[in-house]
């Protein structure tokens, strides 16, 4: 995890945040997790290695971290500004979903985040392989300074701490949702002491009342304050408290308590360590300030040459480390008293003389402390268990809430109580009362004998006694039980059985009074089990530990005898004080210690004070490496500025400005001046940066906010530097500015606004070129891509070798042999649409990014209510430049160059939305010629290209319109600048509607054109193959949805090309038919009634989805051209059917071939007669019906409705012919009525009542009149007055219908 850059940090700090909020969908066991992980990553990922080296942090992911959404981070970071994230302290305070109003609860992951809070903010520290790199200490205040998490977190104003919800950690019940008590106790003490005003550096104390608004909160914090913090802790948290009322009061004790407060975090039990006067980090290995006392130790001037030697190697390793500015310890003299100035060392030999060790010892009794007072606790607590056992009843009677205590202390009353209630009884009985004593008392006790136990009377004597403690005269008297004749009073008796003075008589009389003999009896045998239990019990352990007790008893044995030689020799018997010679033995013990420590001296001093030196160099090599980084920085940051990671040069550049300017230590100064120079080199490089056009955006932003963390830092200058004038200064074109009168971000925002209106020029430079070469006859290559976002040359132009050896006269031939210089110079304006697409969709929303860096920068300056110091002149005046006035005065004109260029491109100067004409912004000074194919429409294909990308620069510019709102100033900011006030409301309005209009136009044109191409291809289909592609219309429909951007502004082109496209069908059609038969006729109805109900209904629908159903008369117009198509085919054909029946219904000859024929009439016709043939002209007439229905059913089947009449056009074509069938019959029947002979009018009559029987559903109502007029005409020729309604009639009708039953079933269903 060493290599752990900030970026991966800010990766990390995102990570967690997106999943703090429980409306995400985390889980509680997510968000522990997470919390976890991030902590092991802020350790270094080691999870307790040595070689751990902690990451870097950005400093704007730290109040991220700690806020969430509400940071200034998040408000300019495009990827969190539309994300709603919980900060640190917002999980802290996360409420439950089971918290009420009555009932206030954490989540239980509050705790989690708690506790990663005080991890980071109290006990974090930066770590390089493991060794943690010391902080610096505040030379005003003397304190240490915090750590970069705890002062994001100090910074941080009352609102926002309000969010972590301290004062329900505090108040919670100890559960799971109780939230985290001691953790968020050493947080606040943090906050109370070291707390920051929002610029960072003014100490603002808080008081506890600010912190916690909840009485009980305030209560629970004040007890832990008491138990669990040093005295310095105390006294820093009275004196912030002072402070934040108004009342307190500077002094150095209190602010060095408040410091070590601050560094400890509040730490429960833990003391703080007391830094030297002088801020030596290293004060810690100094000696113990009591010191030795004098002459009491170290090498005395007169010691051996060696010993000379050794000494002298010691004070020149203390004179370098002294020469460079440091010191392992403070010299003090023999007396310590203070600084010494021999040659004696006085660097600490032994562990125990370091002030470390002291702070060791003090931990040790602070901890020994902690561990008695949990001790005592643990005792207590047993104290109170054997209390509460001890003062139940021990016979068990009473429950097991029963107190003996509770009767003890009323003992007296419950006495007095007992003798009144006896008292009383003996009223009730008669009894008179007599005193205790008396001699009438005492002869009637020896006259009544045993029945005096039970007396009233005796009862009360013996209370009585037992109130007042008075003597006994008769201890033998029965009925009398004390068990001294000189007893107490009831106030030195007591109830509890394991008290001394306890009363088996007062305790029964008391407690027991009304228990019966059985009860007690039943008692005493549980305390005599309970006895016996006992007993067991400890001959239970004495067997199982038997070894161990004889062992003991030996030891005891052993050391109970008597004394050595001395006392054998004094004579000394064995008795209880003798020493039974442990004395002797220790001392001998003690001497051969003694002996053996001496030898051990002797032996090892040589390799003692080997280690005593290895441990010297030790924390020489300690201090090195501690100060290691300090030294490397210079070197360190040249490494950093060469790769580009100028944020870590910042980050070493701090470390460091530690150094003093009056520093008198050679080595630092030139650390100082390298780490100073390699800062201006990295300004340098970083303002080369942020004026470069080809760098990235987001390394444009990384660096602003790196040259802005630099320019804080207040580098110095070069003194001896030359050119300094021209240092910050960047020409773009003309243009000259220098990056130093501005903000970072502002100064990049005009450099880029710069190199963006020069690449707009460019592109306008080259597009003029390109299309004279190509005018000139030269060849040109295009990069069709459109170029990039500088607008680099994507054209190379070189002339072809014919032209350059012909010159002028060969160009001219060129143009005039062919047309392919105009293929060419469209082909261009299509080149010089896409590049200024490119251009548009890579710099507007570059500028925008900067731009709103640019505004929060000028935010913050507000904020901190800090007038800019970078300033520009206008009029005369110095002014400073806003982030909005450089997008309405640089920006806006250049947009609007830039749209008119890509318009004119796309669309030439006609055929505009508003009826204008478009302003031409290259090829204004060419010829004619070429002014007028640049003036022109782009053909369709050009123009499908150039559509797209019309779509795309509207939609940038529409967007940067919306989006540079958030860059307008406030009012006061814009007092005494000259503006154009609409440039001002909306400073792209021109530019958005501009964009529009040549999108509405192109697209328009392009409707234009897709619809005249499918018009052409349809009519060829139609009058080639006679079908109506209603697909193809459909599918030019559905094609134009999905590419038009503004089809509602389309919708009058859809309209028209839809009527268009069929407009040109319906003529092809008519063309098929024109030269072909009925069968193409049919052909041509069967199209477009399969049209009018099948795809132009698609058509209809597909157009008013598109179109938001503005086009409402585009179904009527497509129907009415079918139809009026439909119609003049079918009714041809109708007619042509007409004309075919009218030849079928010829009658032929009048005459019969048969003999008799004139007796054949009724009555006088012979019995039977040779059968005849079916008529030839029915045949044919049938046959031509059945032919046209033939025709319709394979052109138009049996099903197919006609639109207009509702009807089937099979019925309709059958009608049609059987009415002309009927007509022409009825016709030639009429003509040749008056040469017909009877018999001949009554076979005409039977056989037209025949055909009417055949085709009645198919005949009309005035055919059906026509017919029966000439049927009765032809019967009244015939001399039948009923119409041959006779049995011949009606045989000669069956027998049509058998002879034509063929005919009948053709015509049938």
């Amino acid at each position: 995890m060493g290599d752990a850059g900030p970026d991966r940090s800010s990766v990390e700090v995102k990570a967690l945040l997106r999943k703090l909020d429980p409306k995400t969908g985390s889980s509680h066991k997510d968000r522990v997790r997470l919390l976890n992980r991030f902590r092991n990553y802020a350790e270094g990922g080691g999870g307790g290695k040595g070689d751990a080296t902690t990451p870097e942090f950005y400093d704007d992911d730290l109040p991220l971290l700690m806020l969430g959404s509400q940071s200034p981070t998040a408000l300019y970071d495009d990827e969190l500004s539309n994300i709603n994230l919980y900060g640190l302290l917002q999980a802290c305070g996360c409420p439950s979903s089971h918290d009420s109003k009555d009932n206030h609860q954490l989540k239980r992951s509050a705790r989690n985040a708690m506790n990663l809070l005080k991890f980071l903010v109290c006990d974090f520290a930066d770590k390089v392989n493991g060794r943690p790199v010391p902080l610096e200490t505040d030379p005003k205040t003397g304190q240490k300074e915090l750590n970069g998490f705890a002062h994001a977190l100090c910074c941080c104003t009352l609102p926002q701490l309000a969010l972590m919800k301290a004062h329900l950690h505090l108040s919670g019940e100890g559960d799971a949702r109780g939230g985290a008590k001691e953790d968020c106790c050493q947080v606040l003490v943090l906050l109370i002491t070291r707390h920051l005003a929002e610029d960072g550096e003014t100490p603002q104390p808080l008081g506890i009342d600010q912190l916690l608004p909840t009485p009980v909160a305030r209560k629970a914090f004040d007890t832990w304050l008491m138990q669990n913090a040093s005295k310095a802790v105390q006294r820093a948290v009275k004196k912030a408290k002072a402070d934040a009322s108004g009342k307190g009061r500077s002094g150095g004790s209190n602010d060095k308590a408040g410091g070590k407060a601050g560094g400890s975090g509040g730490g429960k039990g833990k003391v703080a360590f007391d830094d030297d006067a002088d801020g030596d980090v290293l004060g810690g290995f100094s000696k113990k300030k009591g010191g030795k006392k004098a002459g009491g130790g170290g090498d005395s001037p007169g010691g051996s040459q060696q010993d000379r030697a050794v000494a002298a190697n010691k004070q020149a390793q203390g004179r370098q480390l002294e020469e460079m500015g440091l010191s392992l310890y403070q010299r003090k003299d023999k007396a310590g008293g203070g600084p010494r100035s021999g040659d004696e060392d006085g660097a600490p030999i032994k562990w125990t003389d370091s002030t470390l060790a002291d702070s060791k010892v003090d931990d040790m009794i602070h901890t020994a402390e902690r561990e008695k007072q949990q001790t005592a606790k643990e005792r207590r607590r047993l104290d109170e268990e054997k209390r509460r056992l001890a003062t139940r009843d021990p016979l068990q009677l009473r429950a097991k809430d029963f107190d003996l205590t509770r009767v003890q202390e009323h003992r007296v009353d419950l006495l007095q109580q007992a003798i009144a209630d006896v008292e009383e009884a003996m009223t009730d009985e008669g009894i008179p009362i007599q005193a205790a004593g008396s001699s009438s008392s005492k002869k009637g006790r020896k006259i009544e004998g045993l029945d005096h136990i039970v007396s009233l009377q005796a009862q009360r004597d013996a209370l009585e006694k037992i109130l007042e403690g008075r003597e006994v005269e008769n201890t033998q008297d029965v009925g009398v039980s004390v068990d001294d004749a000189n007893s107490d009073g009831v106030e030195d008796l007591s109830l509890l059985p394991s008290d001394d003075n306890f009363d088996p008589l007062l305790f029964l009389t008391l407690v027991h009074r009304n228990a019966s003999f059985e009860q007690l009896q039943k008692s005493i045998a549980k305390l005599d089990n309970k006895t016996d239990n006992q007993v067991q019990r400890l001959q239970n352990l004495v067997r199982d530990n038997f070894e161990l007790f004889v062992r003991c008893a030996d030891g005891i044995e052993l050391f109970n005898l008597e004394g050595g030689p001395k006392a054998a020799a004094a004579g000394k018997t064995k008795g209880k004080d003798d020493g039974p010679g442990v004395k002797e033995r220790l001392d001998k013990l003690e001497a051969l210690s003694e002996s053996s420590s001496y030898q051990a001296k002797k032996s090892f001093k040589p390799l003692l004070d080997n280690t005593n030196e290895v441990r010297k160099v030790q924390s020489a090599l300690a201090v090195l490496q501690r100060i290691g980084p300090l030294l490397q920085a210079p070197t360190l940051m040249r490494q950093h500025i060469e790769n580009g990671r100028y944020a870590a040069a910042v980050k070493a550049y701090r470390r460091v400005l530690v150094i003093d300017d009056d520093n008198k230590i050679e080595i630092l100064r030139h650390i100082r001046a390298k780490a100073t120079e390699a800062a201006r080199e990295a300004r340098r490089d970083l303002e080369a940066t942020i004026a470069d056009p080809n760098t990235p955006v987001t390394n444009l932003l990384d660096g602003i906010r790196d040259l802005n963390e630099l320019i804080d830092l207040d580098v110095p200058k070069d003194i001896n530097g030359v050119g300094d004038a021209d240092e910050g200064v960047f020409a773009v074109g003309d243009l000259s500015i220098n990056v130093r009168n501005h903000t970072p971000a502002l100064a990049c925002l005009l450099l880029q606004s710069a190199h963006f209106s020069a690449a707009v020029e460019k592109l306008l430079k080259q597009a003029e070129t390109s299309t004279q070469k190509i005018y000139n006859g030269e060849t040109v290559s295009f990069d069709e891509d459109g170029g990039g976002a500088g607008g680099s040359e994507d054209a190379s132009a070189a002339p072809s070798q014919e032209g350059s050896e012909k010159g002028g006269d060969s160009s001219k031939s060129r143009r005039d042999g062919g047309n392919r210089w105009k293929y060419d110079i469209l082909e261009a304006r299509v080149v010089a649409t896409k590049r200024a697409v490119a251009v548009a969709k890579n710099w507007l929303p570059r500028l925008l990014r900067i731009g709103v860096a640019a505004r929060e920068a000028e935010r913050r300056l507000s904020a901190r209510k800090r007038r800019p110091q970078y300033k520009s002149t206008q009029d005369g005046k110095a002014v400073h430049i806003t982030s909005f006035e450089i997008f309405v005065t640089t920006l806006t004109p250049a947009v609007t160059h830039l749209v008119e260029h890509a318009t004119f491109c796309a669309l030439g100067c006609s055929n505009s939305n508003n009826g204008d004409e478009l302003k031409m912004t290259f090829g204004v000074d060419s010829e004619r010629r070429l002014q007028s194919l640049l003036r022109a429409p782009l053909p369709p294909a050009q123009s499908a290209k150039c559509a797209s990308e019309l779509a795309d620069v509207w939609e940038v510019v529409h967007s940067i319109a919306a989006s540079s709102e958030t860059l307008r100033p406030e009012d006061d900011e814009l007092e005494g600048r000259k503006f154009n006030r609409r440039l001002l409301e909306e400073p792209m309005a021109e530019c958005v509607a501009l964009a529009e209009d040549a999108v509405v136009t192109v697209e328009r044109r392009r409707c234009i054109y897709a619809f005249d191409v499918c018009a052409r291809s349809c009519a060829q289909r139609a009058s080639g193959s006679g079908s109506f592609d209603g697909d193809a219309l459909l599918s030019c429909v559905q094609k134009l949805s999905e590419e038009l951007t503004r089809a509602e502004d389309c919708a009058n082109e859809i309209e028209k090309g839809c009527e268009l496209v069929v407009r040109r069908c319906c003529e092809g059609l008519a063309s098929y038919v024109r030269d072909r038969g009925d069968a193409a006729r049919l052909r041509a109805v069967a199209e477009c009634a399969e049209a009018l109900n099948g795809r132009i209904i698609d058509v209809v629908r597909e157009v008013a989805y598109l179109t938001n159903g503005q086009c409402e008369s585009v179904e009527e117009a497509l129907a009415e051209d079918i139809m009026a198509l439909e119609a003049t085919m079918f009714d041809e054909f109708l007619d042509n059917i007409c004309r075919h029946v009218a030849g079928c219904t010829k009658l032929g000859s009048l005459s019969f071939d048969r003999e008799g024929s004139d007796g054949g009439l009724p009555g006088g016709a012979e019995a039977s007669s040779p059968p005849t043939p079916f008529p030839a002209y029915l045949s044919a007439c049938l046959l031509a019906i059945v032919r046209c229905r033939a025709q319709v059913d394979r052109a138009l089947g049996d099903t197919t409705i006609r639109r207009s009449q509702g009807i089937t056009y099979q019925y309709l074509a059958m009608a049609t012919a059987a009415d002309g069938v009927v007509a022409g019959i009825c016709y030639e029947l009429n003509e040749r009525m008056s040469h017909m002979s009877r018999p001949q009018a009554d076979r005409f009559g039977n056989e037209l009542q025949f055909l009417m029987n055949t085709l009645r559903k198919y005949l009309s109502d005035d055919m059906l009149s026509v017919a029966e007029n000439c049927k009765r005409m032809l019967f009244a020729r015939a001399g039948h007055k009923q119409g041959g309604d006779g049995p011949d009639g009606l045989m000669m009708i069956e027998e049509l219908e058998r002879l034509g039953r063929v005919y009948v079933l053709c015509l049938g269903e």
